[in-house]
């Protein structure tokens, strides 16, 4: 391929189709409603009844995407993101909780999370914030690459 090629092509977002999600949490109902809402806008989605299954996943496949629940039993969604930072994984978070999280203030950029989904929030919210965030990360690793791109 030769340089002029290269720096004609325009950046572009991936399709929704290609874009995997993870949804943790620990309530049956709103694992199946956002999975449904997430799957009829073509994105792929995998889910997680807890933190520590959440992980399993998480080591298991690549996503772009993961989205928790804060209040789960054995992990929760705070101590999922701290083991992702630990761990160097920095893929994007979108937490989801009912109420702010205190020990959250200040930490939220070093933990890469992208987005705080307070509940009760309706599919319209949640999808827009889930846009947002897959939109705005494509953004950033688009001009990560341009940056970062060497000439042959």
């Amino acid at each position: 391929m030769s340089t002029t090629n290269l720096e004609s092509e325009s950046l572009q977002v991936r399709p929704e189709e290609t874009q995997r999600i993870l949804v943790v949490d620990d309530e049956p109902s709103f694992r199946r409603l956002n999975r449904a809402a997430l799957l009829k806008k073509g994105y792929h989605v995998d889910t997680a009844a807890d933190g520590q299954a959440g992980w399993e996943q998480i080591q298991a496949a690549h996503y772009d995407l993961v989205i928790t629940d804060n209040n789960m039993p054995k992990m929760t969604g705070l101590e999922l993101i701290e083991k992702m930072h630990v761990n160097n994984l920095t893929l994007p978070v979108i937490l989801v909780t009912a109420e702010y999280p205190v020990a959250l203030q200040g930490e939220k950029a070093s933990l890469r999370i992208e987005a705080t989904l307070l509940k009760p929030y309706t599919l319209e919210q949640f999808l827009t914030v889930v846009g947002n965030v897959l939109y705005s990360n494509a953004l950033d690793d688009s001009e990560f690459q341009s940056r970062h791109h060497r000439k042959i």
